[in-house]
């Protein structure tokens, strides 16, 4: 059972890119809103980050892994 923060959407890495318009709904249309992404280490939330700003996400930070949000 992996563990999330409170609030935290789990979009696994190999689907994100086919759930860009789910993110984009969960921040309300705005591409400007910022968008704190984290996984397990940090190496797959840089793909997540690297992917959103691909995508026009304009805020997107990387938050490293679960220790390093919490």
């Amino acid at each position: 059972a992996a563990e999330h923060l409170p609030n935290a959407r789990h979009i696994p890495i190999d689907e994100l890119s086919g759930r860009v318009e789910e993110v984009s709904q969960l921040v309300g249309g705005d591409k400007r809103a910022p968008i704190v992404v984290y996984c397990a280490s940090g190496r797959r939330a840089a793909k997540a980050q690297q992917l959103l700003s691909d995508a026009g996400f304009q805020q997107v930070v990387n938050g490293g892994g679960l220790d390093d949000v919490r």
